[in-house]
Formats: C-alpha cells, sequence, structure tokens
C-alpha cells in the first residue's frame, strides 16, 4: 500500500501503530522477536527506497521483548521513549497519569 501511494503522488510520511500488529509469514522455526526484527528491518528498506520518514510505535519495555527492542533500536535513526511513572500500579483501564 504504501508503494503504491508512493507511485501515485509520493508519500512523505508513513506511521505504523504498533509494530507488533504488524503481520509477516509464519513459519515454524520464527520466533515473535525475529519477525518483528524482520518488519523493523523491512520499514527502515522501504523508508530508503521510498525516500520518506517511517514512524513506528512499538511496546518496548517488556522484559520478554529485550532482543525484539534492541532490533527495533538498531534500525531506528531515533528512539524516543515515553514511561509511565506510575506504570506497574496502573490498571490497563484505569485513570491516565502524566507522561515523562
Amino acid at each position: 500500500m504504501a508503494r503504491a501511494c508512493a507511485r501515485a503522488g509520493g508519500l512523505d510520511l508513513l506511521v505504523v501503530d504498533y509494530l507488533q500488529l504488524v503481520e509477516v509469514e509464519q513459519s515454524r522455526t520464527i520466533t515473535q522477536e525475529q519477525a518483528g526484527a524482520s518488519v523493523s528491518r523491512g520499514l527502515k528498506n522501504l523508508s530508503v527506497q521510498l525516500d520518506c520518514h517511517v514512524i513506528v510505535l512499538s511496546q518496548l519495555n517488556d522484559d520478554s521483548r529485550k532482543r525484539e527492542s534492541r532490533a527495533i533500536r538498531i534500525d531506528a535513526s531515533v528512539v524516543i521513549k515515553v514511561e509511565r511513572p506510575d506504570a506497574e500500579s496502573r490498571s490497563r483501564r484505569g485513570p491516565a497519569g502524566s507522561t515523562s
């Protein structure tokens, strides 16, 4: 879809809301970490090919995703980390606090 938009009139910015939800062809030997790293690499290459900026939202703080997070950080030109100081005690649907 991004390539079609680029051909139709140009694409300046591509935003991917949540990297881990991008579907990849799964084989029995690929892990979720490898799939995330593959998507990250693919988006980096797409950015270069289409000469556009890519913003990707991803959860990086989960301990089970440390290797995937490392691959994303390697591919990224800039990483902006948003944290919620009370994240561990906060309910998923609870009141929002300030972010730092």
